[in-house]
């Protein structure tokens, strides 16, 4: 794995990384506190989730909310090449004044 960026902040954490298709084809099962927006930059991969299979490619995007496994499988002959950010619901929160009012609805559906 090459990381081009890898930039952490106390709510946040960017990172954009290539996974080479030969040496890391599969990435560890794990979770986090964090939820997680991939934008997949090139590649194609099969991302597992919970217990759901979801195959992505060039400009997919992946949500994944905290607290739940995921891992990959890279598909593709050409590396994968990724924009990660993960972030806590604090980080999109729109109004503080108004509870529930979050950009994160968005994972929980």
């Amino acid at each position: 794995m090459k990381t081009i960026a890898n930039i952490k902040s106390q709510n946040y954490i960017f990172n954009h990384l290539v996974y080479d298709n030969y040496t890391d084809k599969f990435f560890a099962k794990h979770s986090h506190a964090l939820y997680e927006i991939i934008y997949i930059l090139d590649g194609e991969v099969e991302y597992i989730v919970e217990d759901r299979r979801y195959n992505a490619k060039k400009h997919s995007i992946m949500l994944i909310r905290p607290y739940t496994y995921h891992y990959f499988t890279i598909k593709s002959k050409v590396n994968y090449e990724k924009i990660g950010i993960l972030f806590d619901s604090s980080f999109l929160k729109i109004n503080p004044e108004i509870p529930g009012t979050y950009l994160v609805s968005s994972f929980l559906t």
